[in-house]
């Protein structure tokens, strides 16, 4: 149902970690910035932090960006704000979408808006489904539709479970089921107990039982009292 990548092992996150140390310190740009973001997702972000500043004076693709990340999550949005700034200068979109959510949480929705626009622009999906949600939340029904399935063809799982939201609220079942259906395949679960909802209420009662089941698996609650009832009304019925 899922098409989850495997995860790497911790032997072979030592190997990395290892093999990146050796070549930063030799000097390698790439190498920092792939130790320092390591490092900061393996419980060191302090010494996460020195490799990302020093490879982003180098100029090194990408570290400007994971430097805003790691600051961002260790507290202090300013020198996050100055680093996404920075990245976006160089054309990053995804640090302009992470400047834009910043800002929103700022209280600057203005601003915000015209860095995702800009991030978007660029082809990030996650700005496209922040326009989107934007959109809703102004009360345009027709932009955020169009802005969460631009999202949706990029990939964005989020706004494949909107837009189905949108197009099944709208009466268009089929297309709601093709992006619900995109959308848990990928492991969406809010997707698969939304496609479980439809299902039933198509009367293919098997596939929906398939749906809850394996939302439940992912964790969804809502899909666990839908498999509940739909259990109870099954075993209701004359075999």
């Amino acid at each position: 149902m899922t098409s989850q990548q495997n995860q790497p092992s911790a032997e072979q996150l030592d190997e990395a970690e290892a093999a990146w140390r050796a070549a930063a310190e030799g000097g390698d740009p790439e190498a920092m910035n792939l130790l320092g973001a390591l490092l900061a997702t393996r419980g060191d972000p302090d010494a996460g932090e020195a490799w990302l500043r020093r490879a982003a004076d180098t100029g090194a693709d990408g570290a400007q960006f994971n430097l805003g990340w790691l600051l961002e999550q260790r507290g202090n949005p300013a020198g996050a704000e100055a680093s996404y700034r920075l990245a976006a200068e160089q054309g990053n979109a995804k640090a302009m979408n992470a400047l834009g959510n910043l800002l929103y949480t700022r209280g600057e929705e203005a601003n915000a808006e015209a860095c995702w626009q800009w991030a978007a622009d660029y082809g990030d999906a996650n700005a496209m489904n922040a326009m989107g949600i934007a959109a809703g939340q102004q009360g345009n029904a027709a932009g955020a539709q169009e802005w969460h399935r631009r999202a949706a063809e990029a990939g964005h799982l989020d706004a494949m479970y909107r837009l189905g939201y949108a197009l099944y609220s709208s009466g268009d079942r089929q297309a709601a089921e093709h992006w619900w259906s995109a959308a848990a395949e990928a492991g969406d679960a809010r997707a698969m107990n939304a496609l479980g909802t439809l299902l039933e209420d198509s009367g293919d009662l098997d596939r929906a039982e398939a749906m809850y089941t394996a939302a439940v698996a992912g964790g969804n609650d809502k899909a666990a009292a839908n498999l509940a009832s739909l259990t109870q009304v099954r075993s209701t019925r004359p075999s």
